[in-house]
């Protein structure tokens, strides 16, 4: 017994580290499957994908869009009145807007 406590400080920290190493190897080790075949995958399609529409890199699947040409002396606020929106809302609007546009 004596014959062991006679190992230099390095050789005792270097069999610590090693027992460790070894002992966290054998912790977090992969675990084998039994039933786990590689060659063999199973693809079911429960779901279909829709393609996303983009323009302008906006997704404009759940809008209502209206295209059209903006006539000479036509500004947002008429064209906004045509879409229902009183003068009071595109005011609002305006106002919300002004420090972004100016």
């Amino acid at each position: 017994m004596k014959k062991y406590l006679n190992i230099s400080k390095k050789v005792r920290v270097g069999l610590a580290v090693l027992v460790g190493i070894i002992g966290l190897f054998l912790i977090f080790r992969p675990k084998p499957r039994m039933n786990d075949s590689l060659d063999e995958v199973e693809v079911t399609d429960s779901v279909e994908v829709k393609e996303i529409v983009c323009k302008y890199g906006i997704p404009v699947d759940h809008y209502d869009i209206s295209y059209g040409i903006v006539q000479p002396n036509q500004n947002l606020s008429y064209i906004l009145g045509d879409h229902g929106l009183s003068s009071a809302d595109i005011h609002e609007l305006n106002e919300k807007a002004r420090e972004y546009l100016m």
